[in-house]
């Protein structure tokens, strides 16, 4: 695994011309290897390991798993899914590698009195946006996501929005307990070990923070689709590129790179 991240490197040196079937039998590799060794970070970047592990004091899941955005760990989460009810899987035959997943009904949306953006000058924020201090939307976020992966899996989820290496792109970390999110971002960024690869020590992150809100109590059986409606909340915090959200697994609130990071923080 320690010698993975150097391979990478070699192989993007030469683009294009390397044949994909290279890279394809390193993401398999890693993922074999991973499967015993899921709470391994293969970065340097000591603001990234520090951060998590807060986190990870902080939410209390019952476990850590580094993504890696490889295709046997993506074929292992959609099982996983096919198993809690969350995805019903499609006929092969017609519809190859598909799933249908059916939400809460009441987590179907989301609404703009529900979503904050937090800065010290509320002039920044616009007319049409929901202003709220820094300090007291801290305060209530923490109320909420105190312990609120307990019984859970926290998934660190490496992305990064524009391709590897341009200076250009965007780098996220998203700390999320649900594996729909997880697949979310693997189908729509540049997901996975690749992003640490290139993630260089001092590399500024955004910082996004999901959780669907309903912890698990020993032997508590989950449903298909965990959520808390009642208390689903997003806040942007400007100032320090954080994103949070609670409650909702519905994808505009939990796969923070789309509306949360590309469209409201990135204008």
């Amino acid at each position: 695994l320690k010698e993975i991240p150097e391979v990478c490197k070699y192989y993007h040196q030469f683009g294009e011309r390397l044949p994909e079937i290279l890279l394809h039998n390193l993401d398999e590799l890693e993922g074999r290897l991973r499967g015993s060794a899921t709470t391994v970070a293969l970065t340097q970047s000591g603001a990234l390991l520090s951060w998590v592990e807060s986190m990870k004091e902080f939410l209390a899941p019952d476990a850590v798993h580094w993504c890696n955005g490889s295709d046997a760990e993506y074929s292992f989460f959609c099982d996983k899914l096919v198993q809690q009810g969350t995805f019903v899987r499609l006929a092969a035959a017609k519809h190859p590698n598909s799933f249908v997943a059916q939400s809460n009904p009441n987590d179907a949306v989301w609404h703009s009195k529900e979503v904050f953006v937090c800065s010290k000058n509320q002039e920044e924020v616009g007319p049409l946006n929901n202003w709220e201090d820094p300090n007291k939307m801290k305060e209530k976020i923490a109320s909420l996501f105190e312990a609120s992966m307990k019984g859970r899996t926290m998934y660190v989820v490496p992305f990064c929005l524009g391709p590897i290496d341009c200076k250009l792109s965007k780098v996220g970390i998203q700390i999320t307990d649900s594996l729909y999110a997880v697949l979310g971002l693997r189908s729509t960024t540049r997901m996975g070990s690749q992003v640490l690869h290139v993630l260089a020590k001092d590399q500024p992150f955004v910082q996004c923070v999901h959780s669907v809100g309903v912890p698990l109590a020993s032997g508590q059986c989950d449903v298909p689709w965990p959520c808390d409606p009642q208390k689903r909340i997003m806040a942007q915090f400007n100032d320090t590129a954080e994103l949070w959200s609670y409650g909702s697994m519905y994808a505009a609130n939990s796969v923070m790179s789309k509306s949360c990071f590309a469209l409201r923080l990135g204008s």
